[in-house]
């Protein structure tokens, strides 16, 4: 594939700043490997020249391997089996499989247990699925081999994605092989600097509506009013309406103590006091987020 005259695979990633090189494989296939390592600890020319003397450690290999099917026929000639009404049965196919992760279990020393993430890129094998079934149809010939159906094909495809985790990409031209495998690509170098996303982060932004100079009693309304406002369904002006009742937590929460009330009537509590109807499931939601003790709970 690196010297392949079709594919532009090499040149998209050397012109988006990827380090690119050839490597000889035993897999028998069109294979794309990545490894990494810290710019300042050496990065990509030192992993390459550890690489080069078979050296397997002392940098980042990224247990993921992409394999370009780009003659569609050998991939279709894989799913050829004797009874075409056999279910979940492609023998051709798993013995492929079970060769390239054998391989490269070997070729970077890793335990039996150990499996890349292989994600196949096929290029126009659905395209060429129908020109055989055209070409099957027109000659006419009851002796000749019939084609593997699309029916077929789907099910191969979600028989390896369920039996391997094996995933795959339909190809409509060279050009999106490319760009299939230039997005891999940046989205692994990228991975390692992107922020754990944590339940902040999915809270809406609010401004806040008083200055840090204002009294305390201020800022704990205009805190409370932007907190409410995270609950689902509680616009601004419901939530404006809402602390006019109760403007602050603490009041709120003084009000779900009282004895006088049962828990069914402290659901409803507060069901009048968004607008001008009631809204007892915002009531309820209001009720379960001040008394629950299970971070986890959910809002139905």
């Amino acid at each position: 594939m690196f010297q392949d005259p079709r594919l532009s695979v090499v040149d998209d990633l050397q012109e988006a700043g990827y380090r690119v090189q050839e490597y000889p494989s035993a897999l028998g296939c069109k294979a794309i490997q990545w490894i990494r390592k810290d710019y300042l600890q050496g990065g990509a020319a030192d992993a390459l020249q550890r690489l080069q003397v078979n050296n397997k450690e002392d940098y980042h290999h990224l247990p993921m391997l992409t394999i370009v099917y780009d003659i569609p026929h050998e991939f279709i000639q894989m799913l050829q089996r004797t009874h075409h009404d056999e279910e979940d049965d492609y023998p051709e196919m798993e013995t492929w499989l079970r060769g390239i992760e054998t391989g490269w279990r070997a070729a970077w020393r890793a335990e039996p247990s150990e499996q890349p993430r292989i994600i196949l890129l096929l290029y126009q094998v659905k395209e060429t699925l129908n020109k055989l079934w055209v070409n099957y149809r027109k000659r006419g010939r009851k002796d000749d081999p019939v084609p593997p159906t699309s029916e077929e094909l789907h099910d191969a495809l979600s028989w390896m994605l369920i039996q391997f985790q094996v995933e795959c990409i339909h190809c409509e031209s060279l050009e999106d092989v490319a760009h299939e495998v230039t997005k891999m690509t940046r989205l692994l170098a990228e991975e390692p600097y992107q922020g754990q996303v944590t339940e902040l982060e999915c809270i809406k932004k609010l401004k806040a509506g008083c200055a840090d100079t204002d009294p305390a009693h201020l800022r704990a309304k205009d805190c409370w009013l932007r907190q409410v406002q995270q609950v689902p369904r509680i616009s601004h002006t419901m939530a404006r309406n809402f602390v006019q009742h109760y403007p602050t937590a603490r009041s709120l929460w003084l009000a779900y103590q009282s004895d006088d009330l049962t828990e069914d009537e402290k659901r409803v509590l507060v069901s009048d006091c968004f607008s001008n109807r009631e809204q007892v499931k915002l009531s309820n939601w209001m009720y379960t987020i001040m008394t629950s003790g299970d971070p986890n709970h959910l809002l139905r």
